[in-house]
């Protein structure tokens, strides 16, 4: 892989021993995935036990190709397809909810439910360096970038989980869709480069595709 195009600004050769796990590839995991291989990371894992359905097709990475496939296989051959031998892959075909998985340094989460975004977090807390969380609606959604060295951020991120009892859920035919899922991903991938650079995560992203918006939050201290 040639970085020329980019090496000023961010060299991969600088961050080789640096991995991702990407807990949740559907709309958004599965863009943020394809990104960050594309943008230089070596090593991304990929947890996930869904298998791919046409309902899928509009608005995730995956092709009608990938029908009846498992999720993280399929993304898995999408980013070997494209970047080679360049980023390592690593597939976890695992029930987030029922098993537990040990993290470590970033961790990009895209699940659905609220309470497992929860579970994972505590779980996992102690041990990350980074932690970016992704939660959509149809039109809009939010990117919390918590730096597991300010207090502050990490507080305020623990206190943000709402039980999916009290949750209010879309319709089904409105949950989902590729310009928008494609704005929080990007909004996803750039704090992670942030971190990489050495510069202040963005702790809150308010990203809306319609009407177009986009509300950046940053704490440069480290209270």
């Amino acid at each position: 892989m040639n970085f020329l195009r980019q090496a000023a600004f961010l060299d991969p050769n600088r961050h080789r021993k640096r991995r991702v796990h990407v807990l949740g590839v559907g709309a958004l995991g599965s863009w943020v995935a394809y990104q960050l291989a594309k943008l230089g990371i070596k090593e991304i894992h990929l947890y996930d036990y869904d298998m791919i359905e046409d309902h899928n097709i509009p608005n995730q990475i995956y092709g009608k190709e990938h029908l009846g496939k498992k999720k993280v296989e399929a993304l898995k051959e999408l980013i070997e397809r494209t970047v080679g031998d360049w980023c390592k892959v690593v597939t976890h075909d695992v029930d987030l909810l029922n098993e537990r998985i040990e993290l470590d340094d970033m961790v990009v989460c895209a699940v659905d439910s609220l309470d497992l975004r929860k579970k994972l977090w505590e779980e996992n807390k102690d041990r990350v360096k980074l932690w970016v969380d992704g939660r959509m609606a149809i039109t809009y959604g939010v990117v919390y970038g918590v730096d597991t060295t300010k207090n502050s951020i990490v507080k305020n991120y623990s206190i943000s989980f709402d039980s999916d009892e009290n949750a209010e859920e879309s319709p089904c035919n409105e949950r989902a869709i590729i310009n928008n899922a494609v704005m929080i991903s990007n909004a996803m991938v750039n704090c992670i480069v942030a971190y990489l650079k050495g510069e202040t995560v963005p702790h809150f992203i308010l990203v809306s595709s319609f009407p177009l918006q986009l509300q950046v939050f940053k704490e440069e201290t480290n209270g």
